[in-house]
């Protein structure tokens, strides 16, 4: 029997607070969520639909392959694990997607399809309450995204597993050890012990010995236990790495998170390309810590490597029959800085070209990427520097500056009076954001000081300059990094789910440094390691906790920058509202001059688009 990929649940609201039937219901913010049977009736329709779906993939091989909370039968309130009931429940999803995707709407705003995928040690509940906070924000907190009736929201789960240290996590990890490297361990703790008591007792069994003979003795014993420790130190190492769950999480990301999350796209272009469309679906793709990789590998796989568009770098944003790749949204992605450097076909600059709007939001205080990651990756990832293994979560933007810090660059460089007059360019992405905390003498840099720039000595080393001595590239130019707008959130400071009546540094101390320390990062691992209700900082996904940060990421998920800037609600200078906004929050955003020119300038997008890349190109 073909075991189903996917199971499905619903997102619904149990109850609405108006208490007037002839009103629309008012969506109350304590208002419990819960997920439900397709098949459940909904007594409260939601503004915009929401579904939980989530691989059958075990977290063990010799697991359940559909797992005992797959859904629950409404009628029988009981767990169902037939594999009928889980594929007949996933295919009457599609359809009710589908159909809400294609149905005739009295506005002009076109069909959209939003997906969240969540990253590295997110177990199913914590994976099922965050999707329906989000769920819960879009249809009742946010106004402005509740005008986009035309969206579906989709929470997905791949089979990731929470890091498990306690003692029943080690007695997992040293049963599942291979033979030979267990019988070394116990060898290993043996021969240490005798050495360890040999030792204690050597003054008695060795009273009256002298001389050389004493000397070799305690020395052969020192070198027994010395080995004992170091070769038990390896080994426990290999299962704290086990324990970690990161490497587990990465193969199941790569081998059941990406095909399933295909295999979804797969079956909703195949239930919406049946019927006619004005036009495509536009496709969006949320992608946090390992969400990240599990995204931009997804969309490689989606893309057709035999496009000729595609072999000629200006692949078509359209996949399938149904849908149109619109934005790309990254938070503390777990991928290789380089990515964005490489002039080499990876996953990230496929999905890149393809999108047409592209974000990241990042920390560089983010120690879950900076240190546990950059550990893990230390013994499969190719590079032989630090700086190469850095993570592209941890980027941070190199101005003193907060707000959007090449506004204005942007603004003198591509004025309409100027087109033509001049050569002269903004500072490229690779130049502005940087991971090492090791500062270099920049020979990009002027000596004079250029506002909203830190001084000569202070600036950190960028990507431009590891791109130069790594790939030989003209930093000059623009590259696939050009085409991402940054979200430096290090410094962000507001009011959060935890503490909403005081503004508090949700991702960091916030203490407005260039470059954090090694003190900095001690404390931050200290901070996030306490408890959530004795000050917990999140440095990883913090960026979902803050008011602000929050409006802006399901904005722009569901909006776009045009949406999100007309939000504002200052339609006469729109992007100035959003600089002041992002600064007031210790925000620091790098604009991407595609954005400038769609979103302000008001450019066509497919020619502004052709335009960058284009530019890319030519490096």
């Amino acid at each position: 029997m073909r075991v189903p990929l996917l199971a499905v649940q619903k997102f619904l609201f149990t109850a609405a607070t108006s208490s007037n039937p002839s009103e629309t219901p008012q969506w109350d913010v304590h208002v419990e969520v819960t997920t439900a049977d397709i098949r459940a009736p909904e007594p409260f329709p939601a503004t915009i639909p929401g579904y939980f779906v989530e691989s059958t993939a075990p977290i063990n091989t010799e697991d359940q392959e559909v797992p005992d909370n797959a859904f629950i039968d409404p009628n029988q309130q009981s767990r169902l694990t037939n594999p009928i009931d889980v594929e007949a429940s996933f295919r009457q999803a599609v359809r009710q997607i589908a159909d809400h995707l294609t149905r005739p709407q009295a506005d002009d705003t076109s069909p959209e399809l939003v997906v969240l995928i969540h990253g590295y040690n997110t177990g199913r509940a914590s994976a099922e309450t965050w999707y329906k906070s989000v769920f819960q924000y879009v249809n009742r907190t946010d106004p402005a995204i509740q005008q986009n009736k035309n969206a579906v929201f989709v929470g997905y789960r791949w089979p990731s597993e929470n890091i498990n240290l306690s003692w029943g996590g080690l007695g997992d990890a040293l049963k599942a050890m291979p033979i030979v490297p267990r019988i070394m361990l116990r060898v290993e703790f043996v021969v240490g012990i005798v050495a360890a008591i040999a030792l204690l007792l050597a003054e008695g069994f060795l009273f009256g010995w002298s001389g050389w003979s004493r000397v070799l003795i305690d020395l052969l014993l020192l070198v027994l236990l010395g080995m004992a420790c170091l070769l038990g130190a390896v080994f426990l190492s290999l299962v704290l790495l086990r324990m970690s769950a990161y490497f587990r999480d990465s193969y199941r990301a790569t081998h059941y998170g990406v095909p399933d999350l295909v295999e979804l796209l797969r079956a909703l272009d195949n239930a919406i390309g049946d019927r006619s469309l004005d036009e495509k679906v536009k496709l969006t793709l949320i992608g946090h810590s390992m969400g990240g990789f599990v995204v931009t590998n997804t969309v490689r796989i989606l893309s057709d490597v035999f496009d000729s568009r595609s072999i000629e770098k200006h692949p078509d944003a359209c996949i399938g029959h149904a849908f149109r790749l619109e934005r790309l949204i990254l938070a503390s992605p777990d991928i290789p800085v380089l990515t964005i450097a490489s002039g080499r076909a990876n996953f990230l600059a496929s999905s890149l070209r393809r999108f047409s709007e592209a974000y990241l939001f990042s920390n560089q205080g983010d120690i879950v990427l900076r240190i546990a990651s950059t550990a893990a990756n230390y013994f499969s990832f190719p590079a032989k520097t630090r700086s190469s293994g850095y993570r592209l979560g941890n980027v941070a933007i190199r101005s003193d500056r907060y707000g959007i810090v090449n506004l204005d660059s942007l603004q003198s460089t591509y004025a309409p009076e100027l087109a033509g007059k001049t050569s002269a360019r903004p500072e490229t992405a690779l130049q502005q954001i940087f991971v090492s905390n090791l500062p270099i003498d920049d020979p990009m840099t002027k000596t004079d000081a250029t506002p909203g720039i830190a001084s000569r000595s202070k600036l950190p080393r960028s990507i431009a300059e590891i791109s130069r001595q790594r790939f030989r590239t003209d930093i000059d130019r623009m590259s696939l990094a050009d085409l991402f707008t940054y979200f430096d959130c290090t410094d962000y400071k507001d009011v959060g789910d935890r503490n909403p009546t005081q503004e508090t540094g949700l991702l960091t101390r916030a203490r407005r440094k260039m470059i954090l320390g090694f003190w900095d990062y001690f404390q931050l691992t200290r901070d996030y390691g306490k408890p959530p209700n004795k000050g917990r900082i999140d440095v990883h996904g913090g960026y979902f906790e803050g008011q602000f940060s929050k409006e802006v990421i399901y904005r722009l998920a569901f909006l776009g920058f045009d949406g999100l800037q007309q939000s504002l609600r200052s339609p006469e200078d729109c992007l100035a509202k959003f600089d002041t906004r992002c600064r007031e929050k210790g925000i620091k955003v790098l604009l991407s001059p595609l954005r400038y020119w769609v979103n302000v300038q008001k450019q066509d997008l497919a020619k502004a688009r052709l335009r960058m890349l284009n530019e890319i190109e030519a490096n």
